[in-house]
């Protein structure tokens, strides 16, 4: 439990933060996890490209049709590759899979969820060219691959988000930018391995990091710090855009952070649980029990927002 008493933000801070410009806001929710986050949940066992991957499916705006993208990691070197989707058949997603070019004779394992867009021909395939294909069970998805998609999604709706508080109308646009952002992730040093995936993709053997969990690892914010809330798929909005009825983030993937702004009231640890939970007070209210939103939160559905050290 946090003793810190919390106090509502400054006149001054809350001025602030009603007036940051867009670009700023954008910039601020795309920001890397802290290292201590990275270390976390940046582990695996893998040392051989190719050993295995992971696939999954990432749910995005409608852009022509366009509304989902295949994603692909390397478990070993941590390179990712992405396709455009217009639906999620299996046939589609096997087209996706093979418009990557991966080497088909060197995957040993591919690694997915169990929906129905990885069954039928997609498993086929698999099977045919004698590769395992590694389900997992309902509810649990390929963590490489789920970080990769929050990662991506982030950058695309970043730019989505930068043209929406700008014009104030909608934008649905990502596919343009998809493949440019994929070789971004690609030619960028990952914190697991220490290297650029593009450079560990050639290697034989990727060495990879030690992962021992314990209770000095667990992340809180601190009593008093600015936050936005992760909204969940009921607290969106629908909005109407021609042909396009619903916008709306689907998955545990997804950027779509509260328009309101928050300041931690306390955190704290039930039962020697893996994770702290945040309380929080709207930014405009003092800091009173009465005035506690009625959820608590855990580190990765916050998003910290910085304040200059002059205020």
């Amino acid at each position: 439990m946090a003793f810190v008493k919390a106090t509502q933000p400054s006149k001054e801070i809350i001025d602030y933060l009603l007036s940051m410009p867009a670009e700023e806001i954008a910039d601020q929710l795309l920001k890397k996890p802290p290292p201590k986050a990275r270390k976390v949940f940046n582990h695996y066992n893998i040392s051989k490209p190719f050993e295995l991957v992971q696939l999954d499916i990432l749910y995005l705006t409608n852009d022509n049709n366009f509304k989902y993208a295949l994603c692909c990691v390397d478990a070993a070197s941590r390179y990712k590759w992405a396709e455009a989707l217009k639906d999620t058949k299996s046939s589609s997603v096997l087209k996706a899979f093979q418009d990557m070019k991966l080497p088909i004779d060197k995957i040993k394992t591919v690694n997915t969820d169990g929906g129905a867009e990885f069954k039928g021909v997609f498993h086929n395939f698999l099977i045919e060219n004698n590769i395992r294909h590694q389900v997992n069970k309902i509810g649990y998805h390929p963590h490489l691959v789920e970080n990769m998609n929050l990662h991506l999604a982030k950058v695309l709706y970043k730019k989505q988000m930068i043209k929406e508080l700008q014009s104030g109308e909608p934008n649905l646009v990502w596919v343009r930018d998809l493949e440019s952002e994929i070789q971004n992730m690609n030619y960028e040093i990952n914190d697991a391995i220490g290297m650029e995936p593009y450079k560990a993709l050639r290697k034989e053997y990727v060495p990879q990091p030690l992962f021992k969990k314990n209770n000095d690892m667990l992340l809180h914010y601190n009593v008093g710090d600015i936050v936005r809330i992760l909204l969940e798929v009921d607290q969106y909005i629908p909005i109407d855009v021609g042909d396009v009825k619903k916008l709306e983030r689907r998955r545990a993937t997804d950027t779509k952070y509260s328009i309101e702004l928050y300041y931690v009231y306390d955190y704290f640890n039930n039962n020697g649980e893996g994770y702290y939970y945040h309380r929080v007070i709207p930014i405009t209210k003092p800091a009173k029990k009465e005035n506690i939103f009625p959820h608590r939160f855990t580190y990765f559905q916050l998003q910290k927002i910085n304040i200059p050290e002059r205020l």
